[in-house]
């Protein structure tokens, strides 16, 4: 129920994660119903919101335990409300906690730009490595290569699925990120700036023009984005009781006398 309406309207039509749900919780099942009558909750929304942020659709594992859902009953009880119920909790032999931390890894800059020209397009693979070669043996002499990093996204073809894109056939455009991350921001600009007066510029097979190959939406068209950061603990620590990491202090407040 927890994991359902910590997303608020989520699981009613129309959504909404900025409005509530009412819940009500029994010995073996709970309704949700949305006190707001512009809203309804149904039992597809319900059942889609279970999978919210699940690795697998039948179990769901918290620090004491596990939910099996595999025998899931989920009822429209009323116009507003569903009923969920035939879920089970199977306590878990050994408790552990999710640590997370991040450490710095640089500084981002940034510059986005479009590509239409078919020919470029076409051979956009090989533009952008050769285009990160002549970067790289530019600043050979003056930033260690283990100092930064450059990173294409080439939104139109995969930028979202990267190497398993199932959809190859090629766009009539393409908008790529240049994204640099690098040891310092001005390092990190310096390396941006440099890969994107490459990419204008660098020839390729078939090019007929010596200039104009990109368009820049944003003037200027490199854009320092600060720190970055990266998962460095991500760990399961086993626990005796789910508290011993964290302590409570209970603080009374009150009105001072006189």
């Amino acid at each position: 129920m927890a994991k359902i309406i910590e997303c608020g309207a989520m699981c009613t039509v129309p959504p909404s994660a900025s409005d509530v749900i009412l819940a009500s919780i029994e010995k073996d099942s709970f309704f949700l119903e949305s006190p707001n009558p512009l809203r309804k909750c149904t039992v597809e929304r319900v059942a889609a919101h279970t999978l919210y942020e699940q690795v697998n659709p039948y179990y769901i594992f918290e620090p004491d335990g596990m939910v099996d859902l595999r025998n899931s009953s989920f009822q429209q009880w009323t116009e507003q409300a569903v009923r969920v119920s035939n879920s089970k909790f199977i306590p878990s032999e050994q408790k552990t906690i999710k640590i997370e931390g991040v450490k710095l890894t640089g500084y981002r800059t940034i510059s986005i730009c479009g590509a239409r020209d078919e020919i470029m397009i076409k051979n956009i693979n090989k533009v952008l490595h050769d285009t990160e070669d002549v970067v790289k043996n530019t600043l050979k002499d003056s930033i260690a290569p283990d100092n930064s990093s450059i990173y294409f996204r080439k939104y139109g073809i995969d930028a979202v699925e990267g190497e398993i894109e199932i959809m190859k056939n090629k766009p009539h455009e393409v908008g790529i990120v240049i994204d640099v991350v690098a040891k310092t921001q001005d390092m990190a600009n310096t390396v941006c700036a440099l890969t994107r007066s490459n990419l204008l510029h660098i020839d390729y097979s078939g090019r007929k023009s010596t200039a104009g190959n990109l368009a820049f939406p944003y003037s200027p068209s490199d854009i320092p984005a600060g720190p970055v950061f990266n998962f460095h603990i991500y760990h399961l620590v086993e626990v005796e009781n789910l508290s011993e990491t964290s302590t409570v202090d209970l603080v009374k407040v009150g009105k001072k006398n006189g």
